[in-house]
């Protein structure tokens, strides 16, 4: 796939560079956890923090180096991570038991999103 370079920058901050920060922010919450509730990890968990278990050093090479596309994504991600807290105290305030009505969006743009990504070697359409 042939791209520009700020082309380029942008689309692997957003599937590669800015995802595996998070999932490094992820695990790196593990820590300060309790054995307890660590334990009761499942694969859901190990599935999202399976690449922040790669060098730490290269990664932050590769990261300083797309710094501005990554730290764009990481801005957009944070608002909407903000904005979904705020509803879900809203909803515990208000005993919502649905969901607020972003929430459900944000899940069910999720599972869109999701099936976008192709299994690895299947030709693009």
């Amino acid at each position: 796939m042939l791209l520009d370079p700020e082309t380029h920058d942008r689309a692997v901050a957003l599937v590669s560079h800015a995802p595996h920060l998070v999932a490094s922010l992820v695990a790196a919450r593990l820590l300060g956890g309790d054995e307890s509730a660590v334990r009761l990890a499942g694969q859901d968990l190990r599935d999202v923090t399976r690449t922040a278990d790669a060098n730490p050093e290269r990664w932050a090479r590769i990261l300083t180096a797309n710094a501005g596309p990554v730290a764009d994504q990481l801005d957009d991600w944070a608002a909407e991570a903000q904005a979904m807290a705020r509803e879900l105290r809203d909803a515990a305030r208000s005993g919502d038991t649905d969901g607020p009505v972003r929430l459900r969006e944000t899940l069910r743009f999720g599972v869109a999103g999701r099936a976008r990504i192709r299994e690895p070697h299947t030709p693009s359409s």
